[in-house]
């Protein structure tokens, strides 16, 4: 897949936020470690500069960032809250690390103040046409199993009736 580094422009035609990313990376919103959501601008305000690799786009990355400089330490103005170069594209988490992921968030449940502020950031969103067909494949699939479901289950009672009749 190909690597790039954008940038979100200001209506003003300035940088705000610099990255890296791959697939549709520069065109959605981000959370940053303040859980803080940026958006992206309108895609007419978004410059994307392909790469010849990852390491490519990281070094982009690293030197648009040091040329605009970050607000947080009064050295330009870019919201980026990192100089760039870190990331974890292509992580590949062992069984380990996964079971231990999943062991620390048994159990745990969203607050009711945390599921209407989720309920409220999806109201108004609308699916892509992929994600479209996806969910309708997966209602059918389900709708689907339901059936099978229903239809194991009669004749399990059908034949829990005739291995009685036959008994008796």
């Amino acid at each position: 897949m190909q690597f790039y580094t954008y940038l979100w422009l200001r209506e003003d035609g300035t940088p705000y936020y610099i990255g890296k990313g791959k697939g549709d990376r520069a065109f959605i919103g981000h959370w940053t470690r303040s859980k803080r959501k940026y958006m992206p601008p309108p895609k007419e305000r978004i410059v994307v500069y392909l790469a010849e690799s990852e390491a490519d786009a990281f070094d982009t990355e690293i030197s648009l960032i040091w040329y605009y400089g970050r607000k947080d330490l009064g050295t330009g103005l870019l919201v980026n809250t990192s100089d760039g170069g870190q990331g974890t594209s292509g992580i590949i988490f062992t069984e380990d690390h996964k079971q231990k992921i999943s062991k620390a968030n048994k159990g745990k449940k969203h607050t009711l103040e945390a599921r209407l502020k989720m309920s409220a950031a999806k109201k108004g969103t609308h699916l892509s046409e992929q994600a479209k067909k996806r969910s309708v494949c997966l209602g059918l699939a389900e709708k689907h199993l339901r059936k099978l479901r229903k239809n194991l289950e009669r004749q399990r009672k059908a034949n829990a009736y005739q291995k009685n009749s036959v008994e008796k």
